[in-house]
């Protein structure tokens, strides 16, 4: 039987910069790196030092950075959860702890996405692509079941007239839409399994979210 490839972790200088754990010297420059990336975030909605510094402390192997010449170009954040709580509707600010991660759990058998942001000077570079592997690469590393998010749909609201958010999302999947999450999530392999609605304040989706799934092929049919 033909054995599937395990993601690479990725912990190399290249080109692209060098992925690798964030450390509290870096908070000001993922604060500044949300502002890029996200210009249109109400400030009052926008991390604070101190839920950055709590993922640091609580889960810092589970916090990556893509840094190149000394500057920050990519940030990825994450905590662990069981799957019956990552794939059970609730909302983001609830399962993170309003963004402290203060929810992490050690022992739980899933990788919960939090954040990813990458820097408009580094798009189209394969940025997300490399952070997504480093998380798969975890959940295989640790023997987890799957690695779990609520992926924005910002390109929902221009179709919410004529499409329901899973009408939507078959569409995209089909190919006949493109979503500027989620289309790259199905490319680098994620898989929807749901749709949780008031998931996180984002107009542009309509509040609601994609639950995708990357499961770890070491474990499937163990369950």
């Amino acid at each position: 039987m033909r054995r599937e490839a395990r993601p690479r972790a990725d912990a190399t200088a290249t080109a692209q910069g060098a992925l690798r754990e964030m450390r509290m010297s870096d908070v000001d420059a993922i604060l500044q790196l949300e502002r890029e990336a996200f210009p249109d975030i109400p400030d009052e909605r926008l991390w604070q030092r101190h839920q950055v510094e709590s993922h640091i402390r609580t889960f810092p192997e589970g916090q990556w950075v893509v840094e190149r010449d000394g500057v920050i170009l990519g940030s990825c954040m994450n905590m662990r959860t069981s799957w019956e709580r990552a794939t059970t509707q609730h909302r983001w600010r609830e399962i993170t702890a309003m963004g402290t991660i203060d929810t992490h759990d050690p022992h739980g058998d899933t990788l919960y996405g939090v954040e990813i942001m990458v820097s408009p000077r580094a798009r189209r570079m394969g940025l997300g692509r490399r952070m997504f592997e480093r998380r798969f690469a975890y959940v295989v590393e640790h023997g987890l079941r799957a690695f779990v998010t609520g992926g924005r749909l910002p390109g929902y609201c221009e179709h919410r007239e004529r499409l329901v958010p899973q009408e939507y999302i078959e569409a995209v999947m089909h190919g006949e839409l493109t979503d500027p999450v989620l289309t790259p999530e199905l490319k680098w392999g994620c898989t929807p399994i749901g749709v949780f609605a008031g998931y996180i304040m984002d107009p542009a989706s309509c509040h609601y979210a994609t639950v995708v799934v990357w499961e770890n092929p070491e474990r499937r049919g163990a369950r």
